[in-house]
């Protein structure tokens, strides 16, 4: 069986729509599915830290300085699961 999650939000060009996650329910050893899964959270995730990264400029020097730890945070755990997704082969 399927679950799926949406997540609408709106991007900052403006223009919006919908995430939906689909998790079937298939063999825990899937390795496609699971390198397939991966390899879309990268490219999303470098989506919103670029997203993230546009918004520094608007901010007070304060926040910019915690946005752009909160961005390299976020680019690190990226490598992470590009690391992850390449041990898979």
């Amino acid at each position: 069986m399927d679950h799926i999650h949406d997540y609408p939000h709106t991007h900052m060009d403006g223009h919006s729509h919908d995430h939906e996650h689909t998790h079937p329910q298939s063999a825990p050893n899937d390795i496609e599915q699971t390198k397939a899964l991966l390899a879309y959270m990268v490219h999303h995730n470098e989506h919103h830290a670029e997203e993230l990264a546009n918004l520094l400029d608007s901010l007070p020097e304060k926040a910019q300085k915690r946005l752009s730890m909160a961005i390299g945070t976020f680019e690190a755990a990226n490598v992470e699961l590009q690391d992850v997704l390449e041990s898979l082969g």
